[in-house]
């Protein structure tokens, strides 16, 4: 199911996060950069379009989480 709203964009990231986890600040290596995010458990920031203010963002939600080695 896809679920679409509004976020306000700061620094260049959208931060989604386990708010019952205490949060630390996540680190961007260049390697991080080049693929666009970076995470720790709990934590996972998406890099943006190179602009503050509103964009839309798409979210596709799952029952299931299936990883992609």
């Amino acid at each position: 199911m896809i679920t679409e709203f509004a976020v306000t964009v700061v620094y260049t990231q959208i931060v989604v996060f386990d708010p019952g986890i205490p949060q630390t600040e996540l680190e961007w290596s260049e390697d991080h950069v080049a693929q666009g995010f970076t995470w720790m458990p709990g934590n996972v920031a998406f890099g943006a379009p190179d602009h503050d203010g509103s964009c839309l963002l798409q979210v596709d939600t799952a029952q299931e989480l299936q990883v992609n080695p």
